[in-house]
């Protein structure tokens, strides 16, 4: 009886398959192994004459004990909007709008010298403002200039010019923060 192995070496320039053939060897002590098993040349490679029972219970650790979806609240959630505020709650919007105020008031605000320029952004146009980056990723947009998806020429996306006007969006884009600024190291 002849036990095999098939080894393949890794980007050897022959890349050819090597067999080496495990028999009996008599310096082996076959009363310290099982009778179905063998041991390769490597030592650590176990070899059996016949293959293992598929009749077998599971491991513990492959058992499913619950299974994957969502969970509490978000069960509740019928809407997307819904699905979306159990990711990204109000308390971590409020943080953004923050730090992004924070910027804005500390960075910003001398650059402009019309008031409307530089408002302060709150809970509701952060809402807004990512939404339009959802809906531009959604209209597979990341290639393009932000002018044509705001566009009066015709070819633009009608919500975004409803949504926002351009210039507040690009300074929304240039503020926002998610950290405080003054506690960096």
């Amino acid at each position: 009886e002849v036990f095999q192995k098939l080894m393949f070496d890794d980007e050897d320039e022959t890349h050819s398959a090597q067999v080496e053939d495990f028999e009996d060897d008599p310096d082996t002590d076959a009363e310290d192994e099982p009778a179905q098993e063998r041991i390769g040349k490597d030592k650590t490679t176990k070899w059996r004459k016949v293959p293992r029972s598929r009749k077998r219970r599971a491991e513990p650790h492959n058992l499913i004990t619950r299974l994957p979806g969502v969970i509490h609240e978000a069960r509740r959630a019928k809407l997307p909007v819904e699905c979306w505020s159990h990711i990204y709650s109000d308390e971590i919007l409020q943080t953004i709008v923050k730090y992004t105020n924070q910027y804005i008031h500390l960075k910003v605000r001398h650059r402009f010298d019309r008031q409307r320029d530089e408002n302060d952004l709150d809970l509701t146009e952060l809402k807004a403002f990512l939404g339009l980056l959802y809906l531009a990723g959604t209209l597979h947009a990341n290639r393009m200039m932000l002018e044509d998806l705001w566009g009066t020429d015709g070819h633009g996306v009608e919500i975004f010019q409803l949504v926002m006007n351009l210039k507040r969006f690009e300074f929304l884009m240039r503020c926002l923060r998610f950290d405080d600024s003054t506690t960096r190291l």
